[in-house]
């Protein structure tokens, strides 16, 4: 797929509040607003080696991730998924 709302900018990537927004059910107001509070996390990985052309831009709300993975001509392939819990503890010994 080959989206206008996400645009590479140089080095960075200009994405589209709506298009985020509408991925996690929400209005573009109130992702603005969660963003601006933390509560949505981003982060851009750069690949390397054999992924060196290729850009992860990963958008993380709670246990929800979507992520970009946006490939060298500009084709981008989506990705949610349900981010694993961290473990608060070592597991426990089935003795």
């Amino acid at each position: 797929m080959r989206d206008d709302s996400i645009a590479r900018d140089g080095e960075d990537f200009i994405v589209e509040a709506a298009f985020v927004a509408g991925k996690f059910g929400l209005s573009v107001d109130a992702f603005r607003a969660e963003l601006q509070r933390g509560a949505i996390v981003t982060i851009c990985e750069r690949g390397e080696g054999e992924d060196h052309a290729r850009t992860r831009l990963t958008f993380r709300r709670g246990a929800l991730l979507w992520r970009f993975i946006i490939g060298q001509d500009g084709a981008i392939h989506e990705d949610p998924i349900l981010a694993k819990p961290a473990r608060s503890s070592p597991p426990q010994s089935s003795r």
